[in-house]
């Protein structure tokens, strides 16, 4: 995180003078899952959460920019485990923090982004539901183990208007895939996060 942090900085005291920055406010919806390569590990099925966090941008040549996001995001996944006879029903809420450097190409109105993203889990919880006993519990060796570190691609298309004193208004559809195995240790088999993300953002221009 502190190498992201002087990056950001570095990077930052180097854009040229007519460069403007802006900052970005962002907050939308998600829906993710848990892909997993087990195929005696059960079915997954989607959960929806929220993310928000800012931005911070900067055009590099004309039609193509810089973005670096950072987003507390939610993710997670439902797991159905039954088998003949017996209901075995899982709910994994994760919570990170994500931090995005993307690429944006095109111009005021439409454009493309994407780019690698990292994230650090701050919070696991996963509720279990078997022969009518429920159990929640903080994930760990004993239930469902999740690595702390995860990283991935994302991309996808947005679109903006002009407000008023330089503000836009946008909207993001956003693709996210993990790259990370990111089961712990005798877990079994491997598990990558994919989610659809949703959201507005509103930008404001930074200097003159």
């Amino acid at each position: 995180m502190r190498f992201a942090l002087a990056t950001l900085l570095t990077f930052t005291l180097a854009v040229p003078a007519h460069a403007q920055l802006g900052l970005h406010l962002i907050g939308g919806v998600g829906s993710s899952t848990v892909l997993l390569d087990d195929e005696d590990g059960g079915d997954t099925d989607r959960k929806f959460g929220y993310h928000a966090g800012a931005g911070l941008s900067v055009p590099v040549v004309a039609g193509i920019g810089l973005r670096f996001d950072a987003l507390y995001v939610q993710k997670g996944a439902a797991l159905d485990a039954s088998e003949p006879g017996v209901t075995i029903e899982a709910n994994v809420d994760l919570a990170y923090f994500e931090l995005a450097p993307f690429i944006t190409v095109g111009n005021e109105q439409v454009y493309a982004i994407g780019g690698p993203w990292f994230a650090f889990k701050t919070s696991c919880d996963i509720s279990i539901a078997a022969a009518g006993i429920s159990i929640e519990q903080e994930c760990g060796k004993d239930s469902i183990d999740i690595k702390d570190t995860d990283f991935g691609v994302a991309g996808g298309l947005g679109a903006r208007m002009r407000l008023f004193a330089g503000l836009r208004l946008g909207v993001e559809g956003i693709y996210s895939a993990g790259l990370a195995n990111v089961s712990g240790e005798g877990t079994g088999g491997d598990a990558k996060h994919q989610s659809l993300r949703g959201r507005v953002v509103v930008s404001v221009p930074l200097g003159g």
